[in-house]
């Protein structure tokens, strides 16, 4: 047991003398002499052992380490970006559906009011229909760029993913 303490504090020591003693019969290590009797050990610096590693491993490792970590931040801006995709095609569906059915109580009521009241209030829902198919066009227009933009940056994200194997 106690060969194995010297050997672990070995490196710790090894610009220090260490004495080997006999004391009450007892082996006694120390770093001042510990009697008349007390042996000088000659301590030798031990070279690398195993668990060191050299300048070049530890770049190695880094080196690997840090494109792990780039792997899982482009997995997951992989996955956000599918998300943002997925949210850009659930509002463009609730804004349609809005407008859409803001669109069919106007033809609506433009049909009624064509037979039942004034032409010029026939021709403001016409005129609001008309405004109405506009913003639609927009909307669609709004949302393929929109679309297209989110799944270039998806593409992007996975090439760069792919570069990293």
């Amino acid at each position: 047991m106690k060969s194995a303490l010297v050997i672990l504090l070995l490196p710790l020591l090894a610009h220090a003398e260490i004495y080997h003693c006999q004391e009450n019969g007892k082996e006694v290590f120390s770093d001042s002499p510990c009697g008349t009797e007390a042996r000088v050990i000659e301590v030798q610096s031990p070279g690398k052992t195993g668990t060191q590693l050299s300048n070049e491993s530890m770049k190695a490792v880094s080196k690997a380490l840090e494109k792990d970590r780039q792997k899982r931040e482009l997995d997951r801006a992989v996955e956000n970006q599918r998300i943002k995709i997925d949210q850009i095609r659930e509002k463009f569906r609730e804004k349609l559906d809005k407008l859409n059915a803001k669109l069919a109580a106007l033809e609506e009521k433009t049909y009624h009011a064509h037979y039942t009241e004034h032409p010029r209030i026939s021709l403001e829902y016409r005129q609001s229909r008309r405004d109405l198919e506009q913003k639609i066009r927009e909307l669609k227009s709004n949302h393929r760029y929109r679309l297209e933009k989110a799944r270039n940056k998806l593409k992007r994200l996975k090439e760069e993913r792919q570069a990293l194997k």
